[in-house]
């Protein structure tokens, strides 16, 4: 897990984020390992979690953070498209 402490006087400046704030979405599988983010529950997803938009896309791009195993995974999402759910910013580290 990445954990990122901010200065109390540079939590509310915006301007230095790059992904608007979370929201709930879900995951539903499509093929071969691929996951559709969508922000409507059915019943009928796979997982559970909280998707961070890039400010500077008209996409859905940016990553899903969700519970897996008891710790927070996040995964790269391009599209809307979640092409593997590998914990891509674990391996940076």
């Amino acid at each position: 897990m990445n954990v990122h402490m901010i200065p109390h006087e540079h939590a509310h400046e915006e301007e230095d984020w790059t992904f608007d704030k979370g929201v709930d979405a879900y995951l539903f599988p499509i093929y071969n390992g691929t996951y559709f983010v969508d922000f409507h529950r059915t019943g009928d997803e796979s997982h559970e979690g909280v998707f961070f938009k890039h400010r500077h896309t008209d996409f859905n791009n940016g990553r899903f953070a969700f519970y897996d195993d008891d710790r927070i995974t996040e995964a790269h999402v391009r599209k809307g498209i979640i092409h593997e759910l590998t914990d891509h910013f674990e391996q940076q580290a």
